[in-house]
């Protein structure tokens, strides 16, 4: 039905790739929610998306030069139409089980500011989630690891009233490579939003289920955990002040002792425990202290250092 087709879709695309349609056919599944899908392409070479089943939905953005991910959403959610806006990787996969989208188009109409989609990864063809265990609201200490940036649907006129994602995240010309959906939602927890958790939509996302991730990656994003943090510190009640300040610090070390580190020798992970300690310190007092973010040259150095 016509006043149900309330969802802009925003995929920003960062390179040249075949799993694209993954992401794009399955959205068929919430096709009658869809007004658009807007791809914002982030690089010279370009995809074809005629064989996409979802092509009379597409309006695809070609930008001049290469726009950070948390740029590219935000200039997606200007040029949108719908009322609600939801943003998806470019190689995340949604799935679902029977009468989802009735519950989504349910939390719509209910008036709900926010919705956040389960979020996970597919092994052995099995979804396996990183929500937390009997997560049915979301609070100041599980939000983090709730939502992302690609599994928010927000109201329109909400995202822009917030100035939408911050400079932060995946592909910025500094050392912050994460972080940005954390200063979103702990906004909308700050002014009260009323948000809608939907455990039975869910979105998989291959990269959740790589370990071996480049020294540089796990560093950038242990400083933009902590940036982020920071960044956010003011929009907390006192007691949540000081539990995201031990968090922040904490979180590291107790990180190392999973098993996506196991590839890492006794000393291995000794050196990366103390560099994602020390990065996350680093990016959660540069944010206190109204710093600006440490440069990507600070990143590829700290990488080399042993």
């Amino acid at each position: 039905m016509a006043e149900n087709k309330v969802l802009s879709v925003i995929i920003p695309v960062a390179s040249k790739r075949a799993d694209i349609f993954r992401a794009l056919n399955s959205l068929v599944l919430i096709k009658e929610s869809i007004i658009e899908i807007i791809i914002i392409e982030m690089s010279e070479v370009k995809n074809n998306y005629d064989a996409s089943e979802v092509i009379d939905l597409l309006r695809v953005v070609s930008v001049k030069h290469s726009l950070p991910a948390s740029e590219a959403r935000n200039l997606g959610a200007s040029m949108a139409l719908g009322k609600y806006l939801l943003f998806i990787d470019d190689d995340a996969e949604l799935l679902m089980e029977n009468n989802s989208e009735a519950n989504l188009i349910e939390a719509i109409k209910s008036y709900y500011h926010v919705i956040i989609l389960n979020r996970g990864h597919i092994k052995g063809g099995v979804f396996i989630s990183h929500w937390p265990k009997k997560s049915d609201k979301i609070t100041y200490s599980n939000f983090s690891r709730l939502a992302i940036e690609w599994n928010l649907i927000i109201e329109r006129a909400l995202f822009n009233k917030i100035d939408g994602f911050p400079s932060i995240g995946t592909g910025q010309h500094h050392s912050a490579q994460s972080g940005e959906a954390f200063v979103l939602v702990a906004k909308l927890l700050f002014s009260g939003k009323r948000i809608k958790l939907l455990p039975d939509i869910r979105i998989a996302h291959p990269n959740l289920d790589c370990p071996n991730k480049p020294l540089n990656k796990n560093i950038g994003y242990s400083y933009g955990c902590g940036y982020a943090i920071g960044m956010s510190m003011h929009l907390f009640p006192i007691i949540w002040q000081v539990y995201w300040l031990l968090r922040g610090i904490i979180a590291p070390i107790a990180d190392i002792s999973s098993k996506k580190y196991d590839h890492l020798d006794r000393y291995g992970k000794i050196i990366l425990k103390c560099k994602l300690a020390l990065v996350r310190i680093l990016g959660l007092f540069d944010a206190l202290l109204n710093r600006s973010p440490k440069t990507l040259f600070w990143l590829e150095e700290m990488a080399k250092r042993h």
